[in-house]
């Protein structure tokens, strides 16, 4: 499916298993009865369940609360300002140990945004309070037959269309009836989701306009109690990751003059050729191979024939493993952090098939220099020396250096951009 179910209930309000949670049912679930968490009794292998037992009829509620003028409700099951005239549908798993019929409804309540608490709370008017049609499904065993889980959906509910910018708090309410005896019943995994979100897969959304108009007709009839667009949802779920593929298309085309190009303007770069606008570190490290050489973690720290060394960025500590720290006390450091570096090292190759000169090697070493960056050198028998000023040399003051002394950071960073056979020296200057 896609991932575009905005009002989910966060794993840690139905991760029922966890002790903290076992202590705080009175929160986000209440019940008229018995309510208890069950570590031993699981839907799948990460989520335990609630045990709701004590009476032929049970009410169990999540995010429904008796006195909304104190409690918050859930942050993760609020509705979005463009929920506007959407539909809510409700799911939740349960499994009855006995012969009984299952409800589940939909309920939302107005919420504001209180700036102090930084959090949602409840409206006290009553009349905030919108409660959806039950959806059910009777629950019989046979004599052989096994306990089972199993899915109920509330019917769905419309959010109010005006005005546009009001949000919703969305509950759940489960009622089990059982037949003739008391039984127990365990309830998980709460899902919320709105009907509209599932049009957010544009791949999916264009292949649905290509349906012919008697199925499509029939697949957007509303009736109770039914999965909304099950057609348009099978699409979904086989063309699940089309979509990206798509966007990637998209994203990997070169914008020419005459479809306003700007070498000036990022926005109109390739996000998934540009190093500059890739968006995420699997963009770059996959750029990084037509660099010759993967983005670098690690790497031999000098010449000298010492050991490899890990390197991590923006860290306050100066000492061996931490060498391009951005919080130095006389300079900037080196500035844009590990994004900032892997970028550098993709749109330069200076660690890759443009390493071994001195254009990368004074690129290297000017990403721990500040202000001027000014960088000399001078050429031996087989060997490079570079100056630095010390004032502009990244942790030279940190480490306690003096003019004439060797930083070992700059040798650090310039290992990678270093020619191979030349030995590499270093010298901070006045």
């Amino acid at each position: 499916m896609t991932v575009y179910i905005r009002n989910y209930i966060d794993e840690s309000e139905r991760r029922f298993n966890e002790a903290v949670y076992v202590t705080s049912l009175g929160g986000l679930w209440s019940s008229d009865q018995t309510l208890n968490s069950d570590p031993t009794v699981y839907l799948d292998a990460e989520f335990g369940s609630l045990r709701a037992e004590g009476a032929s009829e049970v009410n169990v509620y999540f995010n429904i609360w008796g006195d909304p003028s104190y409690d918050i409700p859930s942050q993760f099951a609020v509705t979005d300002f463009d929920d506007a005239d959407d539909g809510i549908e409700s799911f939740v798993w349960i499994r009855p140990t006995k012969d009984c019929t299952i409800y589940v409804q939909s309920i939302i309540t107005k919420v504001s945004y209180d700036a102090v608490s930084n959090k949602y709370l409840l409206s006290t008017n009553p009349a905030d309070v919108i409660e959806g049609e039950f959806g059910s499904r009777q629950i019989r065993y046979g004599a052989d037959d096994a306990v089972k889980w199993v899915l109920v959906r509330a019917n769905r509910l419309a959010v109010p269309s005006s005005p546009a910018s009001q949000r919703y708090s969305i509950g759940v309410r489960v009622r089990i009836v059982y037949d003739s005896e008391v039984g127990i019943a365990n309830v998980a995994r709460p899902t919320i989701t709105m009907l509209n979100d599932l049009f957010l897969n544009n791949f999916s959304r264009e292949v649905v306009g290509l349906i012919p108009e008697v199925f499509l007709a029939q697949d957007f009839i509303e009736l109770d109690n039914t999965v909304s667009f099950p057609l348009a949802r099978l699409i979904d779920v086989s063309f699940a990751t089309a979509g990206t593929v798509e966007d990637k298309y998209e994203a990997s085309q070169y914008l020419d003059s005459e479809s306003d190009f700007d070498p000036n303007d990022s926005s109109t770069y390739s996000t998934l050729i540009s190093a500059e606008t890739a968006e995420t570190l699997e963009t770059l490290q996959w750029l990084s191979h037509f660099r010759g050489r993967e983005l670098l973690v690690t790497y031999e720290p000098s010449t000298n024939g010492e050991e490899w060394t890990e390197f991590v960025l923006d860290e306050s500590e100066l000492d061996s493993t931490h060498v391009l720290a951005s919080s130095a006390i006389s300079s900037s450091g080196f500035s844009g952090g590990t994004d900032g570096y892997f970028r550098w090292q993709v749109e330069t190759g200076f660690y890759g098939h443009n390493a071994g000169t001195i254009t990368a090697m004074i690129s290297a070493i000017q990403l721990l220099l500040s202000e001027t960056k000014t960088v000399s050198y001078t050429v031996g028998t087989n060997e490079i020396t570079f100056e630095t000023k010390i004032g502009e040399t990244f942790a030279s003051d940190v480490l306690g250096l003096i003019v004439g002394d060797e930083n070992p950071y700059i040798l650090q960073v310039i290992e990678p951009a270093r020619p191979l056979g030349m030995v590499i020296h270093h010298e901070l200057v006045a």
